[in-house]
């Protein structure tokens, strides 16, 4: 009994080991959330540099056109959460996606085949 004991101890500890250098190998290739702060950190300046001229009152019903529950990544499921909710005081009152996207103006314009879309911000991982 005590060899297996001792053997479930050592499969333990030989997977805790290649754990830490699979961690350890990302952190020195940079794959984990290096750039995560300075990513949030241009996100908020985006969005605080928009001027309120640029932000629409057509709500997420522009967004929908195009974004709807066939999308990747889905956008439907945030009207499910505290995020989506209408009312007084929360973001999807006034301004919806713009509120934490900014400005969609640009984004939601025709473009000619073979130009880029106009970014907007995003908080999706890809």
């Amino acid at each position: 009994m005590a060899f297996v004991r001792n053997s479930a101890v050592v499969v333990w500890f030989l997977r805790a080991v290649n754990l830490g250098i699979v961690v350890v190998a990302l952190c020195l290739t940079g794959m984990v959330n290096a750039e995560d702060s300075a990513d949030s950190t241009s996100v908020e300046k985006k969005a605080s540099e928009q001027k309120s001229s640029e932000l629409t009152r057509k709500g997420a019903d522009t967004c929908l056109k195009c974004h709807d529950e066939d999308n990747v990544p889905a956008i439907m499921p945030i009207f499910e959460t505290k995020h989506g909710r209408m009312g007084a005081g929360t973001p999807m009152s006034g301004l919806q996606c713009e509120s934490c996207h900014g400005a969609g103006k640009e984004h939601s314009k025709r473009v000619k085949l073979g130009d880029a879309r106009a970014k907007i911000i995003s908080f999706v991982r890809r």
